[in-house]
């Protein structure tokens, strides 16, 4: 299968800011809320998500992607995904749709939800603009705040 990502895409200087590192937690945090055992990942991308889990906690972590040179323990298609149903407690899939044509998405949300025994959990970027205020005065609580701001760009796939 081709690759939809190169590995040269993860560089760290542009890929691994801040606020990539914040969504990692909160990708964390939603998959162990569903308490699972297994976990198939869908789409290894730079291998932060699956490298936590194989290496901090007792879940059986799998990963899968199109990707061969990422190294994905199977090689597949999220829209065909070579597994038995009911295989794995919990799927995610972060940052993986919005490399895909829109009407091969149906297809994959299928094919996770038939492999998944609890939950599948995703995500996908939004994309537009970030605007972000933070103040600290003196003797006061820090006030932050964060926002995206619409963006009238129609999305084009590019694969």
């Amino acid at each position: 299968m081709k690759s939809q990502v190169q590995k040269k895409h993860y560089n760290f200087a542009r890929y691994g800011y801040l606020g990539r590192f914040a969504s990692y937690h909160y990708q964390l945090r939603e998959v162990f809320a569903q308490d699972p055992k297994t976990v198939l990942e869908v789409g290894v991308g730079d291998k932060v998500f699956g490298n936590y889990i194989r290496d901090n906690t007792d879940i059986e972590y799998t990963s899968l992607d199109v990707a061969e040179d990422l190294g994905p323990d199977i090689i597949g298609s999220v829209d065909n995904i070579p597994c038995e149903d009911s295989s794995y407690d919990v799927v995610s899939c972060f940052q993986v749709l919005e490399h895909m044509p829109y009407d091969k998405v149906p297809k994959a949300l299928q094919e996770m939800l038939r492999v998944a025994r609890k939950a599948v959990v995703l995500s996908v970027p939004h994309f537009g603009p970030r605007t972000q205020l933070f103040i600290k005065l003196p003797f006061l609580p820090e006030l932050k705040m964060a926002t995206k701001i619409p963006w009238p760009r129609k999305h084009e796939f590019n694969g």
